[in-house]
């Protein structure tokens, strides 16, 4: 039968890889600092908009929707 310390090892060396993935990004949603490049956009009543030199803060909730704040 197996002794009591490789089990405890074993259930070290398991518990250290599920916390590992665990912790691992699913997805390239992580923040990231940087530039953006310009855009035109459009605004709820249809008009185009485009930034000029003006800060925004962007917003995401699931890969699919972005909210845009101009600042």
């Amino acid at each position: 039968m197996w002794n009591n310390a490789y089990n405890w090892m074993f259930f070290i060396v398991l518990s250290g890889f599920l916390f590992i993935f665990w912790l691992w990004p699913s997805d390239n949603n992580l923040p990231q600092l940087g530039n953006i490049e310009p855009f035109t956009m459009e605004t709820v009543q249809g008009n185009q908009y485009q930034l000029d030199n003006d800060k925004i803060k962007l917003v995401t909730f699931t890969t699919q929707v972005v909210l845009i704040f101009n600042l």
